[in-house]
């Protein structure tokens, strides 16, 4: 799909960015779990419609998703760091399917009930 045609524009910085992490100390499975929670802040941000921050940290959580790949490609990845990536990338994506369901945009005022005489 997409990725594979994105792949080699951004697999260069990815892997740059992920050895400096590495050489921090920072585990995969940290950067998995930071970018987690960080996609989480999607929901209050699109319930309070706060629409730029909500795609800033949408952002964010894909670079991290990418970053810690390019980690545990890197280093010695665990089975349980693949495991959490794919947990952590289902339920992030799984939190937006009611969103189409229970948001209501309304572009006008609704109109007054008709009344038959």
């Amino acid at each position: 799909m997409l990725d594979a045609l994105i792949r080699p524009l951004i697999s260069r910085p990815l892997d740059a960015i992920a050895r400096v992490a590495l050489k921090l100390n920072i585990s995969p499975n940290l950067m998995t779990v930071s970018g987690f929670i960080i996609g989480l802040g999607c929901i209050p941000a699109l319930a309070l419609r706060m629409y730029p921050l909500a795609g800033l940290l949408l952002c964010i959580n894909r670079l991290l998703d990418g970053i810690d790949g390019s980690m545990a490609r890197q280093s010695a990845s665990t089975p349980f760091g693949a495991y959490l990536d794919i947990v952590c990338d289902l339920l992030f994506f799984k939190q937006y399917t009611p969103w189409p369901q229970t948001m209501k945009f309304r572009t006008h005022q609704p109109s007054p009930p008709r009344t038959f005489q």
